[in-house]
């Protein structure tokens, strides 16, 4: 089945790229009808960029590759609307040899955790991932702490490279066969759509033309603000009285540690 996103040419070679492909399908999707009574609905949050990569195996023996630091990364959770559960995603812009080098750690790390005795994630199911141009692996964990009525709640994450670029995208489900189509399809999708035409070369690492590669160059600090207003609003007039209200907080920040 052909991905759900398009799929551009050349890869992304920056993290603001890598957010532009993926804007459309941020799931920052909250119940408004809560905020008539008072009450604030916070917008879901995405995996941290400093976890482990397969964190599912992780947190009770210690195992796991940690992603690499200092270079232009992206998180997001992600819904596609063809497919039911949500995508949590992680990008990181590397050298190749270092996004390789991570992709069998973390599956050695997924192995280790698989064979240790009494063990809550339990079942895991570890195969080669090879699609639209990228290479890693792909584990599901039954994690049996979750597990209701027989039904495991199992966690499927594929951890793959492409050139320069490293992903991680998870995704959790209690009974697959009830999905009309596979989580699995939507985060190959997103792949692809991150990693360009596999027809065209794999990405070398981050642009030197990226803000974020600059700032990574690294002690820069990089803030991320976004407002809202109520429906009905103008919305040009509230983009120029937010835009002009952040400029004077941002006027306010310390420039020099």
């Amino acid at each position: 089945m052909a991905p759900l996103l398009p799929i551009p040419v050349q890869a992304a070679t920056s993290a603001e790229e890598i957010a532009d492909r993926l804007r459309s399908r941020l799931d920052d999707d909250v119940d408004r009808r809560l905020e008539d009574m008072g009450r604030t609905v916070a917008v879901p949050a995405a995996m941290n960029l400093d976890f482990p990569l397969l964190f599912s195996c992780w947190p009770e023996h210690g195992l796991g590759a940690l992603p690499p630091e200092g270079v232009p990364a992206y998180t997001g959770l992600l819904r596609v609307p063809e497919v039911s559960s949500a995508l949590d995603v992680r990008f990181w812009i590397t050298s190749p040899g270092t996004a390789s080098r991570l992709v069998r750690e973390a599956r050695r790390g997924a192995e280790d955790c698989a064979r240790q005795p009494q063990s809550d994630y339990s079942g895991s199911d570890l195969a080669d991932f090879d699609r639209w141009g990228w290479h890693g692996v792909r584990a599901r964990v039954n994690e049996e702490e979750y597990t209701k009525d027989d039904d495991p709640d199992i966690m499927s994450t594929i951890v793959a490279a492409r050139g320069g670029l490293l992903a991680e995208v998870s995704w959790r489900t209690m009974d697959p066969l009830l999905l009309p189509l596979g989580p699995e399809t939507g985060a190959v999708s997103v792949l692809a759509a991150v990693g360009g035409d596999p027809a065209s070369p794999a990405p070398a690492g981050a642009s030197p033309r990226s803000a974020l590669s600059a700032m990574a160059a690294h002690g820069t600090t990089m803030v991320y603000l976004r407002w809202q207003g109520p429906a009905g609003t103008d919305r040009t007039a509230a983009l120029r009285r937010g835009r002009a209200a952040l400029t004077r907080t941002l006027a306010l920040l310390p420039t020099a540690g």
